[in-house]
């Protein structure tokens, strides 16, 4: 009788032992992702601030650059060590000077997981030559100097009309 309660346990130590060794749970990749992108100037810079998440970074798990595409062109973002362990974190490109409107994707890498491949790219986001506030500081300018030039040649001016239809027109193009 004795034997078989040894054996008995025996199997059911063996049975718990195979069940806990080969128990096979979901998993997860946890490949980070852009959650934004927004444009701001410094003096006549423009700068990215390009806003990431990765869940639960550690020294051995954890976003070692940034892709910024611009204009089709692909710039790296090498990150310092050590690394950011917030969740979401911000990192920061300057553009320089911006001619024209510039496309900007950006897509961030895990040492780790990698980037997620073509379908992880956050954007595109279209950042303007001018800033909102430069255009309206622009806009405020040119109106005073209509006021002041209509009250020195009158209000039918034919200049006047022009620059109006002007800034109409450029507050069109930047989706006022």
């Amino acid at each position: 009788m004795i034997g078989l309660g040894i054996r008995l346990v025996a199997l059911l130590v063996l049975g718990f032992v195979m069940v806990v060794a080969f128990q096979v749970g979901p998993a997860f990749a946890d490949v980070p992702n852009v959650l934004g992108i927004v444009p701001w100037t410094n003096g006549s810079d423009t700068v990215l601030n390009i806003t990431v998440r990765h869940a639960l970074p550690t020294s051995i798990h954890f976003v070692n650059r940034v892709e910024v595409e611009i204009n089709g062109t692909v710039q790296t973002i090498n990150l310092s060590w050590p690394p950011v362990q917030t969740d979401p974190f911000v990192v920061q490109h300057n553009l320089g000077q911006v001619i024209g409107v510039v496309n900007v994707r950006a897509r961030p890498n895990c040492n780790v997981h990698g980037n997620g491949g073509d379908t992880n790219w956050f954007g595109p986001v279209e950042v303007p030559e001018f800033s909102v506030v430069q255009l309206l500081a622009i806009i405020a300018i040119v109106s005073a100097l209509i006021l002041l030039m209509r009250q020195r040649y009158g209000a039918h001016g034919n200049c006047l009309h022009r620059a109006h239809v002007f800034l109409f027109n450029v507050s069109l193009q930047q989706g006022f």
